[in-house]
């Protein structure tokens, strides 16, 4: 059985968590890529 690695800075990695929560796509695996690939190809506002 294979144990997850503890995070480096666990204060990042909650808020990481929050985040992906607050997003809806801390459910499944699945969901997270989904839009996390939305989030990745969307353009940044021109300033």
């Amino acid at each position: 059985m294979q144990t997850k690695p503890k995070p480096d800075d666990p204060e990042q990695s909650k808020r990481f968590i929050e985040t992906a929560e607050k997003l809806g796509c801390a459910k499944t695996p699945k969901t997270f890529e989904k839009k996390f690939v939305k989030i990745s190809k969307s353009e940044l506002p021109k300033s």
